[in-house]
């Protein structure tokens, strides 16, 4: 992880172990807290207050863990939670799941009672933290002995930068949030922080073999894999060699996009059409991605989606998938493979007075975002739609759902914004999952944000109704669309994001989305719109 410091410092005054926690961070390179804290991290609350690290306070703990998660993808860094015994860390799970998945850097901090007052009395948040922490956590720590607090913090700092990025939990009895440290107490040397695993060279020149001997070949690119290098690379390969296909991951954690890059598309959600679109390939190499299956169980379709015996590794999505793909280039010659040149800009945009539709939104939103832009995607009506267009857009960033767990989209930028201050950030949001983390709005506001929410109002659960088409329904009972359907009452988003603080617009047709993000490249405040479809 970049930053990590190696020399040793001593404090020059008394001071508690929080404060000797904190320090540790802030030197390893941790310069913000996402926080919702109680009672039980006070003392934490306290030196964060003595600490060089931003403090940035979240209603509620699902945006605590996404922006953590949206801040760790755009700075490879991790971003500290603040949270307040099991309950309270409860509420973060779904988006720590979604930042696990992400392979994020991610420190939670969990406030906890003391020991012995937990096992001595039965109080009322009592709970077993390290049962919630663990499934969501690549590593949980209960911080049990004051004096090594700085060791602690070091090791999570090289815990959570190791196999690409990790999520680490601690947690931190009050009795040691509080215990003084004499003057010398010292903050230790940075342990060597470990990179990714290195390129196993028999596998590069197994799938240069593969790919020579002429047969049908997908390289599906996962993890580091479609950083912009690496789909240089593979489209390189793929520019010499005619047999081999490219395929994307379809939920990429961090994916740079733009015109610049070569049109690569993605693996398809739905079973069906991710068995076509890898049908008659004699091999499927794995670039950083993990074995394309099913996400759902679909009667009558296999859960394995490559043929049978089709599957080959490059490189496992904790590798440096990057350098495979390198070398496999070099391996097979391809350096100087040309790639084709594609024009700027979105070539089928839509009528200003035509009516908004979901597919038309993201040739909108393409076309009016600037070099370094960063996008985030939690809409199934209109994603598809940008996903086609953001090809042709300037070079840009978009950030995914990764673990399926929906409310990610708010936090997500929110985090993002925070982690690349300055930079243009969209939010591409369906109204379902925005309700989720609503509140992350008021935070937006409150650090005045450059964000801009696209806010796809179809006012149903769409993505319930297509599964439940593809499942056999040939029409959607009443009693069943009620609980798909958001319509009764309907949500005013203008008012909602007024009430926690930011400016919010409707539209109806493409002429006002246009022009409601025009400028929006220069803004200093985040922006709500309603895009009733």
């Amino acid at each position: 992880m970049n930053g990590l410091f190696t020399g040793a410092t001593i404090l020059d005054s008394p001071t508690t172990a929080s404060d000797i926690l904190l320090r540790t961070f802030a030197s390893g390179g941790v310069d913000t807290c996402f926080a919702n804290p109680g009672t039980s991290e006070l003392d934490l609350v306290k030196s964060l207050g003595r600490s060089e690290i931003r403090s940035i306070l979240c209603l509620f703990e699902g945006v605590v863990a996404g922006a953590a998660d949206g801040y760790g993808r755009v700075r490879n860094a991790p971003a500290l939670t603040l949270t307040h015994l099991g309950p309270g860390f409860a509420g973060a799970i779904q988006n720590l799941h979604n930042a696990k998945r992400a392979s994020t850097p991610v420190i939670n901090l969990i406030g906890q009672n003391p020991v012995d007052h937990s096992d001595r009395y039965d109080v009322g948040l009592n709970s077993d933290i390290a049962s919630l922490a663990k499934p969501v956590s690549h590593q949980f720590v209960t911080i049990d002995d004051a004096r090594a607090v700085s060791e602690f913090a070091l090791e999570a700092l090289k815990a959570a930068a190791s196999e690409g990025g990790q999520v680490i939990t601690l947690a931190v009895p009050s009795d040691v949030q509080a215990a003084p440290l004499a003057a010398e107490t010292p903050i230790a040397a940075s342990p060597a922080v470990p990179g990714r695993a290195a390129v196993d060279f028999g596998a590069v020149e197994q799938a240069a073999r593969l790919i020579r001997d002429g047969g049908s070949v997908v390289l599906l690119l996962g993890g580091s894999g479609v950083e912009a290098d690496a789909q240089i690379a593979a489209a390189r390969i793929a520019a010499a060699f005619p047999n081999v296909r490219l395929l994307l991951e379809t939920f990429s954690a961090r994916l740079p996009r733009g015109v610049d890059l070569p049109p690569i598309g993605k693996l398809p959600y739905f079973s069906e059409a991710a068995l076509a679109a890898l049908a008659g390939a004699s091999h499927v190499i794995l670039a950083g991605a993990k074995e394309p299956v099913a996400y759902f169980n679909t009667p009558g379709l296999p859960d394995e989606l490559a043929p049978a015996g089709s599957i080959r590794v490059l490189a496992s999505p904790a590798a440096d998938v990057e350098d495979a793909l390198a070398k496999l280039v070099q391996q097979l010659g391809a350096d100087g493979a040309e790639l084709p040149q594609r024009a700027h800009g979105i070539a089928e945009m839509p009528g200003r007075d035509t009516p908004l539709l979901a597919d038309l939104i993201g040739p909108i939103l393409a076309a009016s975002l600037v070099e370094g832009s960063i996008v985030t995607t939690e809409s199934p009506s209109a994603g598809p739609g940008f996903a086609k267009a953001q090809i042709n857009a300037p070079r840009h960033l978009a950030l995914g759902l990764t673990g399926g767990a929906i409310g990610l989209g708010l936090p997500l930028a929110l985090g993002a914004a925070v982690g690349a201050p300055g930079t243009p950030v969209y939010a591409l949001q369906s109204d379902g999952s925005a309700v989720y983390t609503i509140s992350a709005l008021w935070t937006m506001a409150r650090e005045q944000l450059p964000i801009t929410i696209i806010l796809v109002a179809n006012r149903r659960y769409e993505i319930l109704n297509v599964e439940l088409l593809l499942r056999g329904l040939t029409e959607i009972p009443e009693r069943i669309r009620s609980l798909t359907d958001l319509g009764s009452p309907a949500m005013n988003w203008v008012a909602l994001a007024n009430g926690f603080g930011v400016e919010a617009r409707s539209v109806s047709n493409c002429g006002e989305l246009m022009d409601a993000l025009a400028g929006r490249e220069n803004a200093r405040a985040p922006l709500l719109i309603e895009a009733n479809i």
